[in-house]
């Protein structure tokens, strides 16, 4: 039977991105998703268009979390957009300004939208992190 330093429960946002850093980091992981693939809601999001995230400050993105964002200040302080930005073109998946077509190209154009993707995907990388230096 294989040991595993870290299971992830959950192939959604936040999911993949613990697992897939908490990798990165040499913990060996196994991910567990009830549905038929994992990720399968990325491509809806944002009315079909993927919205990953906005060009907010991180100030500016807090308050629009309701009631009270600022529990997320943690997380965004490790993994941000800038962050996930240069970790999305690293993976090499392109990211056109004001483009919006779902699959290959993300949107970031403007100041709003992308809020729950953001938020899974930094709590998901403070998770990874956590996870991969407890092992």
């Amino acid at each position: 039977m294989s040991q595993f330093d870290v299971i992830v429960v959950g192939g959604g946002a936040a999911g993949l991105v613990a697992a897939g850093h908490s990798a990165e980091l040499g913990a060996n992981v196994l991910l567990l998703e009830k549905m038929g693939r994992p990720g399968r809601k990325l491509g809806i999001t944002g009315k079909g268009r993927c919205n990953i995230t906005n060009t907010a400050s991180i100030q500016e993105f807090i308050t629009c979390v309701k009631p009270n964002g600022r529990f997320l200040q943690s997380a965004f302080s490790g993994f941000f957009s800038g962050e996930l930005i240069n970790f999305i073109n690293n993976i090499g998946i392109k990211i056109i300004k004001g483009l919006y077509f779902a699959g290959e190209v993300m949107d970031l154009d403007g100041p709003t939208g992308g809020y729950n993707l953001q938020i899974a995907f930094s709590t998901g990388w403070l998770a990874g992190e956590s996870s991969a230096a407890n092992k």
